[in-house]
């Protein structure tokens, strides 16, 4: 099936039908990052794009291809989130329940600041889009509303798949979530625990969104949140069996690797001078597109390691003022292109997706430093799937990190380990963004009807068979009522025959 859907991704652009699509990214880089990918990809189908984006990021240079186009609305993002803190991070309880229901006041925030800002929605509505794409991410999931009140058809595109609110049938112990730090391999009380998540999930969504369907689309029959969404063409998943773990999937549920990994370009100036120079190797550090503030204590143990290693380092950081001839720092560093360098040796990061798939990509092993979010999940998987390892960056000391960075960079396990799956992940997955593409303008052809489950469409209760539960229940009940109430009458029958033959 990929090798026809790869074959069709190379149709010339003059076969295919023009149409206009709006893309809705999370409001942080990382996400406005891979939808301009895919974006970009959707162009050479001949289609015309529309990114949304803060006003303030649209000025940031994220989007390189001048063919996309912004449809910009008004937001300030959080100064806590703009410019994180890793000390103050590191503090939090990255594997607790109540962070996982916990309600995100500034997700409601965001959401009624989008649906109040008219000149941007009138921006959306006059360009009339054949299709409005939406990141499937708790900021982002509820504007899903501007499109089913203007009834223009859409779809979600998520870094994390959510068996939940795509209906699709699946183990929870076989699903860990992005939220908790465990694996597809867990003990029995992690079982529980994530049973008891998911069947909360189903149970009791959450309504706090529900509110702004009765605000904002009155004219229409009274939807969750939820069953809106399950109106979607199609669900697109940035994700994969080889990097995550193996997960049941839909017609209209898509696995389609990711974006993020894609061929290097050369490097140039001084990035290539070092890394050329590099006689022993270096390792690329970078913790992100959002500027994180390590903190003196856990910057000085990072220099203090990297002093202790071989390697040569390339340093994604602000902290500029570094004496040594081995270390370059940058604010910014073409990530994937000094990966696919042949001296990249080991990748230190935060763990985010986008920079998991670039190093899968081009077979580097990776020591994860997760800092919050689901960089702690992404860090398990690593150590699952045998790509790397991890360290604790409240308590590492600096001989642990360098002989972690040497672990990684010289223990053949690590390099044939990745090596084969970069092998598997390129034969499997030629161009996600242009898979993406594909689908999102197969469904403006053909629509999505025809791949949706019916399980996808019919009420919860039935979904989740409480129906007939309740019905096998009752005759349950009836039966043994019927069983008890026949098996005491012949114990009085027979209690009465005996009295009566005592009696005689």
């Amino acid at each position: 099936m990929i090798c026809s859907v790869v074959a069709l991704l190379e149709l010339p652009d003059l076969f295919l039908e023009a149409k206009k699509i709006v893309m809705f990214p999370s409001p942080w880089r990382s996400y406005a990052i891979y939808h301009s990918i895919i974006a970009a990809a959707l162009t050479e189908f001949g289609h015309d794009v529309w990114l949304c984006l803060p006003r303030q990021q649209s000025l940031e240079g994220l989007v390189r291809n001048e063919r996309v186009r912004f449809i910009t609305y008004e937001y300030e993002i959080d100064p806590f989130y703009k410019k994180l803190f890793a000390e103050e991070l590191l503090k939090k309880d990255q594997d607790s329940v109540y962070d996982v229901f916990q309600p995100k006041h500034r997700h409601e925030i965001f959401l009624g600041q989008i649906l109040e800002d008219t000149q941007f929605i009138s921006n959306i509505t006059n360009l009339k889009p054949d299709l409005f794409v939406l990141e499937m991410a708790k900021s982002s999931t509820n504007v899903v509303l501007i499109p089913y009140k203007y009834d223009i058809p859409f779809a979600f595109i998520s870094t994390m798949r959510n068996p939940v609110k795509t209906r699709t049938p699946f183990n929870p112990i076989l699903e860990p979530l992005i939220y908790l730090s465990v694996s597809d391999k867990m003990t029995f009380f992690q079982r529980v625990k994530l049973t008891l998540i998911y069947l909360t999930f189903l149970l009791c969504p959450s309504a706090t969104y529900d509110k702004f369907v009765r605000q904002f689309v009155p004219e229409k029959p009274f939807l969750s949140i939820n069953d809106i969404v399950l109106k979607a063409e199609i669900f697109l998943f940035e994700t994969d069996h080889i990097l995550d773990y193996h997960r049941p999937a839909l017609p209209n549920t898509k696995f389609i690797g990711s974006s993020s990994a894609r061929p290097s370009n050369s490097l140039t100036g001084q990035l290539k001078l070092f890394a050329d120079e590099s006689s022993h190797g270096f390792a690329v550090v970078s913790f992100g597109s959002v500027d994180i503030e390590l903190g003196q204590r856990i910057t000085d143990t990072m220099i203090s390691a990297f002093e202790k290693i071989a390697l040569n380092v390339v340093w994604k950081t602000n902290a500029t003022i570094i004496r040594s001839r081995k270390i370059l720092t940058r604010p910014w560093l073409p990530q994937n292109d000094l990966l696919g360098h042949p001296n990249a040796k080991v990748f230190i990061s935060q763990c985010g997706k986008n920079g998991q798939y670039e190093a899968l990509y081009h077979a580097v092993p990776m020591l994860c430093l997760p800092l919050h979010s689901d960089q702690f999940y992404n860090t398990e998987r690593i150590l699952v799937k045998g790509f790397g390892l991890g360290a604790d960056l409240t308590s590492v000391t600096p001989e642990e990190l360098a002989n972690l960075i040497n672990n990684v960079t010289y223990d053949p396990r690590y390099r044939s380990t990745i090596k084969k799956a970069s092998n598997l992940f390129k034969e499997l997955y030629k161009n996600s963004s242009k898979e993406a593409a594909f689908w999102f303008d197969h469904v403006m052809k053909y629509g999505g009807d025809y791949m949706r489950s019916f399980g996808q469409q019919m009420p919860l209760y039935q979904y989740l068979l409480i129906d007939v539960i309740a019905f096998i229940m009752v005759i349950f009940i009836v039966v043994i009522h019927v069983m008890y109430t026949t098996i005491r009458l012949i114990y009085y029958m027979f209690k009465n025959n005996a009295w009566k033959l005592k009696s005689e």
